[in-house]
């Protein structure tokens, strides 16, 4: 099993020994045998208190900015040392979280910042690219640059499209036309019944989950697509990417949907429309928890559900999916599937960084409204929760992800000095 990396310093009174510090790291260890301890005494991810009488030390070890857990247990007056430093530090404006070994949950407390500053660390120094620019209606979903660096660590590489390849000039690439193998069969199947005056096959092939036929076999681009996609994150040594696709489709009847899809299932964050605070949220998401989440449109909402919708989701959190025509211009290929679990949670930051909407749901269904991008599911959310999106939306596009991640990104948030909405 994979261990979880964190730093982390000792301290106790001023006649403590060089063994009694270490003594109670190793403590610390046995207790958490899957974490990797690393020992630093300059700026480490969390403050273990052994004694009374350590504030002077942990003090010179805090600093604003940087967020600290101080770990104590009820022996020797550690936690009576730990409340004394949580003071000062709020006095300051210094972000530090006190967590009592004694707590009955405080295996499970412990364990999500484990993840949490391992997942943080993960992150930085990372590359997103930025291919185009970011769609002109994304009025609040603009992350600069220099915030992403300083409140993530994340580096946004611009590629602008005159200053990178053409992607028509690309070849089709053979992994994306192995994945999509049994839908390149079924749509030319279709279309040769539709070809000999099938009327059922013609009706299927528009409606059904197919290509449509003003556009067929649009196979060779989108499979250029993705060789393009795949050597602009090898060239520019891209963990996460994000493009400007409505111009393509517009333009040259070629989408990226599915080749998103592709990357995203791959485990490369992949994003639409040049959406920046939804790439690093879905890098952030990723390094947390190892899952790249599906980026949706709120197509709708009602008293206690939201209808989230797009043309693209990876394929690994799908349970089955059809090939059809992107939804705003009727062209090329999207995605049509059916989101696979049950219980999912829904994550949002806005452009600056401050704030985070986070919800648990569960699926009420995975409908195929005329109305709205291909794959759709209607998640189930408190009423008090979906009040709040309406009335106070951080922007549009949502990650939806599986599983009750609740808890952990709340610690992420806790940790960034992020607002939960």
């Amino acid at each position: 099993m994979m261990k979880f990396t964190v730093t982390v310093s000792a301290v106790a009174h001023r006649q403590a020994s060089e063994k009694f510090l270490s003594d109670g790291l190793a403590k610390l260890s046995s207790r958490f045998v899957d974490v990797r301890f690393e020992r630093d005494d300059a700026q480490p991810d969390m403050l273990l208190f052994l004694s009374g009488g350590a504030e002077r030390f942990a003090i010179g070890k805090l600093s604003a900015g940087q967020f600290t857990l101080l770990l104590a247990s009820s022996e020797g007056n550690a936690f009576a040392s730990a409340m004394e430093v949580k003071a000062w530090a709020s006095a300051r404006g210094i972000q530090v979280r006190i967590l009592s070994l004694n707590d009955a949950d405080a295996e499970a407390q412990f364990l999500n910042y484990v993840h949490v500053f391992a997942g943080l660390r993960k992150l930085r120094a990372q590359r997103a690219g930025l291919i185009g620019e970011v769609s002109h209606w994304l009025v609040a979903s603009v992350l600069s640059p220099e915030l992403a660096k300083s409140r993530l660590g994340i580096d946004i590489l611009h590629l602008p499209w005159k200053k990178i390849p053409d992607y028509l000039e690309y070849p089709p690439h053979p992994e994306f036309l192995e994945a999509f193998a049994q839908h390149r069969k079924k749509q030319g199947t279709q279309e040769a019944q539709v070809a000999t005056g099938d009327a059922s096959a013609r009706e299927s092939s528009v409606e059904g989950g197919s290509v449509s036929e003003n556009h067929a076999d649009p196979w060779q681009k989108e499979a250029g697509i993705y060789a393009f996609l795949l050597e602009l994150a090898r060239d520019h040594h891209l963990d996460a990417l994000t493009l400007e696709c409505f111009d393509m489709v517009n333009d040259h009847h070629v989408t990226a949907c599915l080749s998103l899809a592709l990357l995203n299932s791959k485990g490369l964050p992949a994003g639409c429309e040049g959406d920046l605070v939804s790439l690093a949220g879905m890098m952030l998401v990723k390094a947390i928890t190892g899952q790249i989440p599906w980026m949706a449109n709120v197509a709708s909402m009602n008293e206690n559900s939201v209808l989230f919708a797009h043309c693209t989701a990876p394929l690994d959190l799908l349970e089955d999916f059809t090939v059809d025509t992107h939804f705003e211009t009727d062209k090329s290929a999207a995605i049509a599937g059916h989101v696979q679990p049950s219980e999912v949670t829904i994550f949002r930051m806005d452009q600056k960084l401050e704030k985070a909407f986070i919800a648990p749901g569960t699926i009420l269904s995975r409908p195929s409204y005329t109305f709205a991008c291909r794959t759709q599911t209607e998640v189930a959310l408190e009423t008090e929760v979906v009040r709040r999106l309406r009335e106070e939306p951080l922007g549009n596009h949502h990650l939806i992800l599986p599983g009750d991640q609740v808890a952990l990104l709340r610690t992420v948030c806790q940790v960034k000095d992020m607002k939960v909405m």
